[in-house]
């Protein structure tokens, strides 16, 4: 009886995390919207809609839109993420008219999938991502002037799981506007995950996962190593630091701030 009650408990303890984390979702790395020719796009589908992400332009075709005019976005590369989450990234196959508004756009996706859309915090509803297209930024050496410095690490302690993240501030500014890849090495079982950051405005990139999702899971009692390569917005990406040693946080740091 004793079990039974305890299967219960957990049976609906697992469904109120569940629900506080959400079935799906899907969207865009980092803040930039402006596309230009051979620029990328970045998405992100989280735990459920991660089968659309493997079946992106085989049953799921992603386009930008503006009026009667689509532009194509082609698959260059699919990166599955430690937690929950898995990267597509896209690339524009037609030029798009500087000046011009695009949406961005999945066919076929049924609820279960989720909805390319985010909260607009001002508007206070859903909308879609749009895209105004523009002329191509001017080429900038995609080299970082020294290693990434880890400046915090923080774990919180959540009824659904823990939160884990370790802050880095990046050498230079080169970076900023685009994207940083991490790698990540398991150096117990020889795993290596790599996955897309963006930085926010003071150069700060955030490596782990939250209470429900993420980029890098943490095993304890494992080693870790990581190296980073700025990618820009066409999706080069320059070389890899050197590698740094990783201690991911286990004990709870109270808040994530």
């Amino acid at each position: 009886m004793r079990s039974a009650v305890l299967s219960i408990l957990l049976f609906f303890l697992s469904a109120s995390c569940f629900a506080k984390c959400g079935s799906n979702g899907i969207g865009v790395v980092g803040d930039n919207r402006m596309i230009y020719d051979r620029s990328v796009i970045i998405l992100e589908f989280y735990m459920n809609s991660q089968q659309v992400a493997h079946k992106l332009n085989v049953r799921y075709p992603a386009y930008l839109q503006s009026g009667k005019e689509k532009i194509p976005l082609k698959v260059i590369q699919t990166l599955t993420g430690g937690y929950n989450i898995t990267q597509v990234i896209l690339l524009l196959t037609i030029k798009p008219a500087e000046g011009k508004r695009y949406s961005l756009e999945i066919d076929h996706l049924k609820k279960e999938d989720g909805e390319v859309t985010y909260f607009d915090i001002a508007a206070k509803k859903m909308m879609p991502y749009m895209f105004t297209g523009s002329a191509a930024p001017a080429n900038t050496p995609l080299l970082f002037s020294g290693l990434p410095v880890e400046t915090k690490k923080t774990m919180v302690s959540y009824g659904c799981g823990p939160a884990q993240w370790i802050y880095y501030s990046l050498p230079n500014k080169t970076a900023l506007s685009a994207y940083v890849l991490a790698s990540l090495k398991d150096k117990n079982n020889g795993l290596t995950t790599e996955f897309i950051v963006a930085s926010d405005k003071e150069g700060t990139i955030m490596i782990g996962h939250g209470m429900c999702t993420g980029g890098f899971n943490f095993t304890e009692g494992h080693q870790y190593e990581i190296s980073f390569a700025p990618m820009d917005l066409s999706g080069y990406k320059g070389p890899f630091t050197s590698t740094m040693t990783v201690s991911p946080p286990f004990s709870d740091t109270g808040n994530e701030e």
